[in-house]
């Protein structure tokens, strides 16, 4: 370890190793850090991928994904991802009523931000008389919110406005149909999920890897930040399967280049003048200007001669980090050991 020094960039302060370039601490609105402690991953925060003969494993704080070298379409790797929809998250079935409702939880799952559903069923013989639920809370940018969703009976209804924490949800309006007993149930939950970092908040990216077998054959890398779902099988190289990305890729070689896409330019096997080499690198992807969007390995510039412009993407445009190696078929094989990663930007 070499002497921490800071560094400003952006409305943000960020401690850093003087040596080996790691950030130490970002001090942000939204942090997201993982060191991988632990016999297991995160499950509420992370998917992890492992198709066919690929493999993970995590030891000594530290995660291992192995692509075998068959033929066969395989991913190996980690992404946060939106978390499915959860029609009971913030309450399980109950009696419609007038009045605040007892929630079990104020935040969505994952720590995200999604949209409030409510799903009603009739009970006895006669529809009660919906009225509304009022939903209290905060946006993604910790503003005070508030809307009022009708149920509709038999469905399940989505509120329209995007909500980061809950603070209340209240029965209004309604009336039950004959007498005691025969209230009609209640449900409240929520959307599927989004991640919460946006593209133009000034977003960084920082993950220390080790690519300990090269990518061979037809095997890719990924190593940054996709907009794009994950699905089976996503390449960049071989196939521009992933429209929204800004990746470290190494493309079936040691080799290290950059692919960035903002669905408006397409930049591919932009040169970084760095190969892996069996020990760890800090890789750093720093979109504080969004039309001047740099790559770092270990504290230095990358493809400095090139403007990475993906402003594209700004908006409330959302990514998450992607550390997956795969490949479509045939030869190819990849090895490499996740230490870390990091990802924090200045505001909701």
């Amino acid at each position: 370890m070499g002497q921490t020094r800071e560094k400003w960039r952006a409305g943000q302060v960020a401690f850093y190793d003087g040596t080996t370039q790691e950030t130490v601490k970002p001090v942000s609105p939204v942090v997201l850090f993982d060191d991988f402690f632990g016999t297991a991953v995160n499950g509420d925060l992370w998917s992890q991928e492992d198709t066919n003969n690929a493999t993970k494993a995590i030891a000594a704080s530290a995660l291992t994904f192995t692509m075998t070298n068959t033929d066969q379409i395989q991913d190996a790797g980690i992404y946060t991802k939106p978390t499915a929809a959860n029609t009971s998250w913030f309450k399980t079935s109950g009696n419609m009523k007038l009045g605040a409702y007892t929630l079990t939880s104020s935040i969505f799952p994952g720590g995200g931000v999604g949209y409030v559903t409510v799903t009603s069923a009739q009970v006895g013989g006669v529809n009660d008389t919906m009225g509304t639920i009022d939903v209290v809370g905060t946006d993604i940018d910790d503003g005070a919110i508030s809307e009022s969703i009708i149920p509709l009976n038999g469905s399940t209804v989505s509120g329209l406005l995007l909500f980061k924490t809950i603070t209340s949800m209240t029965g209004a309006g309604w009336a039950r149909d004959a007498g005691a007993g025969t209230e009609d149930t209640i449900v409240l939950g929520c959307s599927t999920v989004v991640n919460s970092f946006r593209f133009d908040k000034g977003l960084i990216f920082e993950a220390r890897v080790n690519v300990t077998t090269n990518p061979g054959g037809l095997a890719e890398l990924l190593i940054g930040l996709a907009g794009d779902a994950y699905a089976s099988n996503n390449q960049v190289a071989a196939a521009d399967d992933i429209n929204y990305h800004a990746l470290f890729v190494f493309d079936g070689a040691a080799t290290c280049t950059i692919y960035a896409d903002d669905n408006v330019t397409d930049k591919n096997a932009i040169a970084t003048g760095h190969s892996a080499d069996a020990s760890y690198h800090v890789y750093r992807i720093d979109a504080t200007e969004t039309d001047d969007v740099k790559f770092y390995v270990d504290g230095a510039g990358v493809a400095t001669t090139t403007t990475l412009d993906m402003s594209g993407m700004d908006g409330d445009f959302r990514v998450v980090p992607y550390l997956i190696a795969v490949k479509s078929g045939g030869a190819g094989q990849c090895v490499y050991v996740v230490d870390y990663i990091k990802v924090w930007q200045a505001e909701r």
